[in-house]
């Protein structure tokens, strides 16, 4: 059997939140980490306007290849295993892969547990633009980064019916 995936619309939504998401996890996870009350005032909220805009595209460009490949990794996987394809699985993943990469460049816990609220975030907007679909009438294959359907294969058993030649061939051109 074969599942026809479409993942883009989750990733771009991923790439879009990973700045302010981590700019706000940073300020909770460090308001959290100090012992003394932190005042909130207007220059407060005036930088956080400020800085919006740059922490969104740098936030942005940053997270495109790991929301990509972790997409790309946890799609495939869910293919043959329905179970993870539930949201939980894949905010487990993300969260884990983004606190090792932080915990692997010696941060301190603040920025482990900023990074890893950051990919449990990206991994559900990611999961949630990500659709698997048993279809069997998908002819054609264009590139993931587009936003189109990528053909897959289950590990399940092959269909009775052979398919035509044309089919098979863009099946392969399409397969991971």
């Amino acid at each position: 059997m074969y599942y026809t995936v479409t993942y883009a619309r989750g990733i771009g939504a991923a790439c879009l939140a990973a700045g302010p998401i981590f700019l706000a996890s940073l300020g909770l996870f460090s308001t959290i980490a100090s012992p003394d009350p932190v005042p909130v005032g207007s220059a407060g909220w005036l930088m956080l306007v400020v800085l919006s805009p740059p922490v969104l595209l740098a936030g942005a460009l940053l997270a495109i290849v790991p929301s990509l490949l972790g997409t790309l990794i946890l799609a495939r996987i869910g293919c043959g295993n329905a179970g993870l394809r539930l949201p939980a699985a894949w905010a487990v993943a993300g969260g884990f892969a983004a606190g090792t990469i932080s915990a692997a460049l010696a941060a301190d816990v603040t920025m482990i547990a900023t990074f890893a609220a950051t990919g449990v975030v990206c991994a559900l907007a990611c999961r949630s633009g990500t659709r698997w679909l048993d279809s069997k009438a998908v002819l054609h294959c264009c590139t993931p980064l587009l936003g189109h359907e990528r053909r897959l294969p289950n590990t399940g058993p092959r269909p009775a019916a052979r398919t035509p030649a044309r089919f098979e061939h863009r099946v392969n051109l399409c397969r991971m």
